[in-house]
C-alpha cells in the first residue's frame, strides 16, 4: 500500500517512512484502517495529487468522511470527482466549503457545486472545518508514529 501511495502521490521512494507515518497516524486520529485507506487513497490519489493536495491533506479529508459514516470507496470517489468539478470552476476547495457553510440551503449549494455524487462529502467537509484542521495538524506531525 505504501508503493501505491507512493506512486499515487507521485512521491519518490525516499518518502516511504513519511507515508508508512502518515498511514500509522491516521489509524490513530480517524476512523480509517489499511483497507479504507487503500480503497479511498487508491481512487483519489491521482486528482489530489494534480489539486496539489498533498497525501496529509488528502489522507485528512478520507478520514474526516470516514468518520462521518462514508464508505470508504464513496469517500475516495466522492473526494476525486470534487477535485475534478473545482478543476473545472477554478474554485479552492476551502472557497466551496465556505459557499456551502453560508448557504441557506447547504443541500442545494452541494449539489450544484459537486453533483449528485459528492454533495454529501461536500457537506460533511464544510461542517467539520475544525476537525479537518485538528486532524491536518496531527497528520502533519506524524514523524515516527509507525515506530510508536
Amino acid at each position: 500500500m505504501a508503493a501505491a501511495t507512493l506512486k499515487g502521490f507521485g512521491l519518490e521512494t525516499t518518502e516511504t517512512q513519511r507515508v508508512v507515518d502518515v498511514m500509522a497516524q491516521s489509524f490513530n486520529a480517524t476512523s480509517l484502517d489499511l483497507e479504507k485507506f487503500s480503497v479511498a487513497i487508491s481512487t483519489v490519489a491521482p486528482a489530489a495529487k494534480s489539486a496539489g493536495f498533498s497525501l496529509e491533506e488528502t489522507t485528512t479529508l478520507v478520514g474526516v468522511l470516514a468518520d462521518r459514516g462514508l464508505d470508504a470507496s464513496v469517500a475516495g470517489t466522492s473526494l476525486r470527482s470534487m477535485f475534478q468539478d473545482l478543476a473545472k470552476t477554478g474554485m479552492t476547495l476551502d472557497e466551496a466549503l465556505d459557499m456551502i457553510q453560508g448557504s441557506t440551503n447547504k443541500n442545494a449549494t452541494a449539489f450544484e457545486l459537486f453533483g449528485e455524487r459528492a454533495a454529501s462529502a461536500g457537506i460533511i467537509l464544510a461542517e467539520n472545518r475544525d476537525e479537518i484542521d485538528r486532524v491536518t495538524v496531527s497528520l502533519n506531525e506524524a514523524g515516527g508514529a509507525a515506530d510508536k
